[in-house]
């Protein structure tokens, strides 16, 4: 059951339950337990995701800044 469970919330994660997810949340339903690790997990996953594009957006605003800059000091040359 325990690996049933997870595959089952794999391809819900990854967008590929389809009616899959009926059979998960009638799984949930029987074992809760399951269902507060998986929002656990759940929770853990869209921080890093979260965390991670952050990360993105802060360089791609240094390089922005960096090419106004060498656009800003080559205009003036």
């Amino acid at each position: 059951m325990d690996q049933r469970l997870w595959i089952l919330y794999s391809l819900k994660l990854n967008g590929e339950a389809g009616n899959d997810k009926e059979k998960l949340n009638m799984l949930l339903n029987q074992y809760p337990d399951y269902f507060s690790r998986m929002m656990m997990f759940e929770n853990l996953r869209n921080k890093t995701v979260s965390d991670s594009t952050r990360r993105k957006e802060k360089a791609y605003e240094k390089h922005l800044q960096r090419l106004r800059s060498h656009l800003l000091g080559s205009s003036l040359k």
